[in-house]
């Protein structure tokens, strides 16, 4: 018993000595690069690490027991991490336009609303069963159509989309909640059919897909087609989970697939994405879309340069990705930072999402819609923004979780991880109580 206690605590400072080691070199490297900051803007970046590694300890020792809690916090911890050093290096660009507020103590404030998020819904799902009464989860319903709709009256565009909602943007209010909402109703019974026939499409998915196609065109309205992706692709993954019928699947793709049709058709948005991504070698300097295509073809002419270990922080023009923060981190990753370092935080991201994944054995029906759409979210959200930034899929405005800055959509994703967190605590001692139970018998 001693000698397994030793090797706990072993395991524990070797990892806590493992993200200390990578703190200090991703500092290193970041404050090492001679970009041009102020001394505020360092002091900011040293608080945002401090914060991280105090969070790194407390999981360490007082959540050592709680495997998924301290798997999923620490691979959070280190994208947020990258996240602050990323942050700093965008600090050059605040200098030269003179904003109000640095990246650094952006991030960091940001940090601060993460954990403080992340905290309350981890109590809330952990300790109670408030997230389950029907009264909130039809006020969520509600709240999410409507929250796309004024959006789109209220007429605030920014970049032909209308993405804000009251000033928060309506990508990270909607898929917070939507999680709740799959759960409700894909969580109801299913013995009532359409039509009274067994072979016909349960209520509870007929109602699912209705509300989904309410999503949808709110999205379509609004010109937020990073959500439409996120919450399309969600959607069809729980949909062909819980749907029995071959026939109701083979429905709804092509009704999916007729939408998207349309859209491409429709659209000129969605036209000049889909043509930027099938015809990127045959793109003019003088064609009207080169601007467009140049974040895509600035990486493949510059790879073979930068090589295995990138070109130094500050290297990429942001005249060329004015979104390097946000929708291109991964760019910055693979050119400035490394593709060794960039297959590495890939890597953490594809075990985040593993270890999301893990805790689907909820004890109720509600639980495990509620974590396997919280994961399928995260996932997606990921997916899409390595896509995007490979040129292998149309490009979307979707940043990487906890890379990117973005203080709304940061704290919905910490939000959701804290979901599947509570979840599988609930799971665990519902299990173990049993096993007691069975064992006292």
């Amino acid at each position: 018993m001693r000698r397994g206690s030793y090797s706990e605590k072993a395991g524990e400072l070797t990892m806590l000595l493992l993200y200390l080691g990578f703190t200090a070199a991703v500092a290193c490297w970041t404050l090492c690069s001679g970009l041009t900051t102020t001394e505020e803007m360092k002091l900011f970046y040293l608080l945002t690490l401090l914060v991280l590694l105090a969070a790194e300890t407390v999981m360490t020792f007082v959540g050592r027991k709680k495997r998924n809690l301290y798997s999923c916090g620490t691979a959070v911890l280190i994208l947020a991490n990258v996240g602050a050093s990323l942050a700093y290096r965008m600090n050059q660009v605040k200098t030269e336009t003179a904003d109000e507020i640095s990246h650094s103590e952006q991030y960091f404030e940001d940090l601060i609303l993460m954990l403080i998020a992340f905290g309350f819904v981890y109590f809330i799902v952990r300790f109670t069963r408030i997230y389950r009464l029907k009264t909130v989860n039809l006020i969520i319903i509600a709240a999410l159509p409507a929250t796309l709709f004024i959006t789109r009256i209220s007429g605030e565009k920014s970049g032909g989309a209308y993405i804000s909602f009251f000033g928060i943007l309506i990508f990270a209010v909607v898929l917070a909640g939507y999680p709740f909402a799959a759960a409700y109703f894909l969580s109801r019974e299913e013995n009532r059919y359409l039509h009274g026939g067994v072979r016909s499409m349960p209520i509870n998915l007929a109602s699912f897909l209705a509300y989904t196609f309410m999503l949808y065109i709110g999205c379509v309205i609004c010109n937020e087609f990073g959500l439409l992706l996120v919450v399309g692709i969600t959607s069809t993954m729980l949909f062909y989970i819980r749907s029995r019928n071959f026939r109701t699947k083979l429905l709804y793709t092509a009704v999916c697939g007729m939408g998207a049709l349309l859209s491409c058709i429709m659209i000129g948005h969605i036209q000049e994405r889909i043509y930027i991504w099938m015809h990127l070698s045959e793109i003019t300097p003088e064609d009207p879309l080169a601007g467009k295509a140049e974040s895509v073809l600035y990486v493949f002419r510059n790879l073979p340069r930068t090589g295995f270990w990138g070109d130094g922080l500050g290297s990429i023009p942001v005249s060329i990705y004015p979104t390097l923060n946000t929708d291109h981190a991964f760019v910055a990753l693979m050119l400035e930072y490394s593709l060794v370092f960039a297959a590495i935080i890939l890597l953490i991201s594809i075990l985040y999402v593993k270890a999301l994944l893990a805790g689907c054995h909820a004890d109720n029906l509600y639980d495990y819609i509620l974590n396997l759409c919280c994961a399928l979210i995260i996932g997606t959200i990921i997916l899409i923004h390595i896509g995007s930034n490979l040129g292998s899929s149309i490009t979307a405005g979707v940043g990487m979780p906890f890379v990117s800055e973005g203080s709304a959509v940061n704290i919905m994703l910490a939000a959701l991880t804290a979901v599947h967190c509570g979840i599988y605590e609930r799971g665990r001692r519902h299990a173990l109580s049993e096993e007691k139970e069975i064992y006292e018998n």
